[in-house]
């Protein structure tokens, strides 16, 4: 009993210790795959912030050449000011999160998320500083054809251009790192799970190797019974009388051993008390 709790005891012991450690390579699998979903949601993210990043500096030039345009009567304000609101609303969107147009009718719209690393929206947020004085020099021009305003814009407009290649850059490179991390944790994820799956074969294999071992111990021992001392040859029925032989037939059956008979001093006292003092007597004379 005492010995059956022990073993009881031990494959607690082990499950606990397997449970854990399963669990352990479970959660870190978990964690890489959550990571790993979270990455590519932001890459998807970054993919569209940086073509439309890429676009406004295609949209600025626009508007310079579309003004030019403007002032020898050649398009409408309004074609003028309809660059200026997609630039604009794109702008807003960049760097705070909404609605940006994905083409220049402004009829597809994608939702994007606040800009959220500290050195890009710093960056937009410059980029924004400066538009609001070119856009305040397109619309003074659009307004009242003032040549100083037009003249204010070109003034400015290279350095924003440059403004804009720097945060387009900027993203660009953080989207490589988000890139590298997505792998990374793709790779992480991936070790985990071969781990995890090599720990769960191990175990299985271990667990056969015990039972084979178990199933061997068992096949030591010889069912006898408690009263006749007859044994019961393997793979017998247990219920059969034919089953239970003597100890010299079955060391026959099973071992191929052969036997020549004798007697015991015990047993000779026991069955033949005479015999056995005469010979006993006739031994001692002897000696």
């Amino acid at each position: 009993m005492g010995y059956t709790l022990s073993l009881f005891g031990k494959d607690i012991s082990k499950f606990k210790i397997e449970f854990t450690t399963l669990g352990i390579f479970g959660i870190c699998f978990v964690i890489s795959l959550f990571f790993v979903v979270h990455h590519t949601v932001h890459q998807q993210h970054d993919a569209v912030k940086i073509n439309l990043a890429g676009r406004q500096r295609m949209l600025s030039q626009k508007l310079a050449k579309e003004l030019f345009l403007f002032k020898e009567d050649k398009i409408s304000a309004q074609e003028v000011i309809n660059t200026i609101t997609v630039f604009d609303t794109t702008l807003i969107a960049l760097t705070n999160g909404g609605e940006a147009p994905l083409d220049l009718l402004q009829k597809t719209f994608r939702t994007l998320p606040a800009m959220d690393i500290p050195e890009t929206k710093e960056k937009l947020q410059s980029v924004i500083s400066l538009w609001s004085i070119l856009k305040e020099n397109s619309l003074c021009y659009l307004k009242e054809k003032n040549d100083a305003c037009l003249s204010d814009f070109f003034n400015r407009n290279d350095r924003f251009l440059h403004l804009i290649d720097a945060t387009v850059t900027m993203m660009q490179e953080r989207s490589e790192k988000n890139n590298f991390k997505s792998q990374f944790m793709i790779y992480l994820a991936l070790i985990l799970f071969i781990i995890v799956l090599v720990f769960l074969v191990v175990r299985e294999i271990v667990k056969l190797a015990e039972a084979s071992q178990h199933i061997e111990e068992l096949e030591h021992f010889l069912p006898i019974c408690s009263h006749c001392k007859r044994i019961r040859l393997l793979e017998e029925d247990p219920m059969a009388m034919s089953s239970w032989v003597v100890l010299e037939d079955f060391l026959n059956e099973e071992k191929d051993m052969k036997f020549s008979h004798g007697i015991c001093p015990s047993c000779a006292v026991e069955h033949y008390p005479g015999i056995y003092e005469k010979i006993k007597s006739r031994s001692s004379i002897q000696k």
